[in-house]
Parts: structure tokens; sequence; C-alpha cells
């Protein structure tokens, strides 16, 4: 019997905070691995008012949780 482990990263952009979630999905358990609250840049009411700032927002979060975790978080 195969035993299935998947990983996840999920992001919550704010106006005010960027929130990062990674869990991982094993035998039908959801477990929290690590967490990363930031403050936002680039978004002001909902809106991206500059995309290169918002941008590396999201990527200095997902450093963040990738050092937190010793691993490295990819889009598949």
């Amino acid at each position: 019997v195969d035993i299935v482990k998947k990983i996840y990263t999920a992001i919550d952009i704010g106006s005010d905070t960027i929130k990062f979630v990674t869990a991982e999905n094993f035998k039908g358990n959801v477990n929290v691995l690590a967490a990363h609250t930031q403050k936002s840049k680039g978004i002001r009411k909902g809106l991206i008012v500059d995309s290169n700032l918002a941008i590396n927002s999201i990527k200095d979060g997902i450093k963040e949780l990738e050092n937190k975790l010793n691993i490295n978080i990819e889009n598949r």
C-alpha cells in the first residue's frame, strides 16, 4: 500500500498583511508545518498598486517559510 504525503503552501494576500501557511496532508489528516505573517507592501484597499513591491513581499515570505522548514517551496 502506497502512503502518499502531500505538502501544500497557501498564501492570503491582504492590504495590511500577507499570511503564509505550509501544511501536509498525510493519511487524511492535515498537519500545519509552518506559518508566517508579514506586512504587505504595494497593496492598498485590496488592490495591487505596485506589483514589484507586492511580488517582493510574497517572495520574502516564501523565503522565511523555506528557512523555517529547510525545504524549497516550488509551484507544481
